[in-house]
């Protein structure tokens, strides 16, 4: 028994620490940082490959996507640049989210849904595909761990640890990229 409730520990703390909450408004991004709302952006203007670093690459997309968006090309990402992020570069998907009378028993993809879990249901993503998801002011990019939805008009089913990280707490749209 000791040795499940290690293994289990283990699987969510993985699980919880793989991809954190980002707010990509807690502070304008630019040349020089790095840190995982760097990454998070790199995602959302999908560049290849992801480095959590914003060198001249990832400044020059921004500035590009600027310009795209009709707003000054100064290569710093603050509050206007993130909206248009969400406006352009995500799409408004049907949502809700599970988790609290299932905590316990394992997901379609092998994990132990846990209030820990962050991660999404997907009906026919594969098992493991990245999604980034943003509600509000906060993005978060979780992995595909289940099947479902299963309700008209919904897309995605959240973890309630992913539906906690975003504030996310209706059955209201998320914006989405994958």
């Amino acid at each position: 028994m000791g040795l499940v409730l290690l293994l289990l520990a283990a699987t969510t703390s993985r699980a919880a620490t793989s991809f954190a909450h980002v707010d990509l408004g807690a502070r304008p991004l630019h040349s020089g940082m790095s840190g995982r709302d760097v990454r998070e952006l790199q995602r959302v203007l999908r560049m290849a490959p992801v480095t959590g670093f914003f060198g001249s690459k990832t400044r020059d997309r921004v500035k590009s996507f600027e310009r795209h968006a009709g707003l000054p090309a100064d290569g710093v990402v603050g509050p206007d640049v993130r909206a248009a992020l969400v406006h352009y570069k995500m799409r408004a998907y049907g949502a809700s989210y599970f988790g609290p009378g299932l905590f316990g028993q394992h997901t379609a993809c092998g994990e132990i849904l846990s209030h820990r879990l962050l991660g999404v249901a997907h009906r026919t993503l594969p098992c493991g595909s990245v999604v980034t998801l943003a509600y509000g002011d906060r993005f978060i990019t979780v992995r595909v761990v289940d099947r479902g939805p299963y309700v008209h008009g919904r897309d995605f089913d959240l973890t309630w640890a992913t539906a906690q990280a975003l504030a996310y707490a209706s059955a209201d749209p998320v914006a989405a990229t994958y």
